[in-house]
């Protein structure tokens, strides 16, 4: 069996690279499930700054995130820090800032309780 790559993001797009010796056959549903997925609104997506506090992926990462993600609370008032988790780390992040010079502002504010704190990007979809 061979792949091919396709340019398009549609079923149209994708039959229109095949080249001609290469059949595909689709179930019935097929073609009418991926047209109702093309059909869906897309949701926008934007780019966000915030501040990592906290990173790791030892045996007391789910305890020490918490505890830092806690740590922050008591230093900044109003700004809810999140604590996450993707495959291996725990992770504690704060603030969601359209301008990186405010991401900023806040990273150089907790440096003193958070050392190793820097500023990352985050992608946010929009409802």
């Amino acid at each position: 069996m061979a792949c091919t790559v396709s340019n398009g993001q549609s079923i149209g797009r994708v039959r229109a690279d095949l080249k001609p010796e290469i059949q595909v056959t689709e179930t019935p549903d097929a073609e009418r499930i991926i047209s109702y997925f093309d059909s869906q609104p897309r949701q926008p997506k934007v780019t966000m700054y915030a501040v990592r506090l906290f990173s790791d992926n030892s045996q007391s990462a789910r305890a020490s995130a918490h505890s830092a993600a806690n740590r922050f609370e008591n230093l900044m008032e109003g700004i809810e820090p999140r604590v996450t988790y993707e495959i291996p780390y725990f992770r504690v992040t704060a603030g969601r800032f359209i301008d990186r010079t405010d991401a900023v502002a806040l990273c150089g504010k907790v440096l003193g309780a958070f050392p190793k704190a820097f500023v990352v990007e985050e992608e946010v979809t929009i409802n």
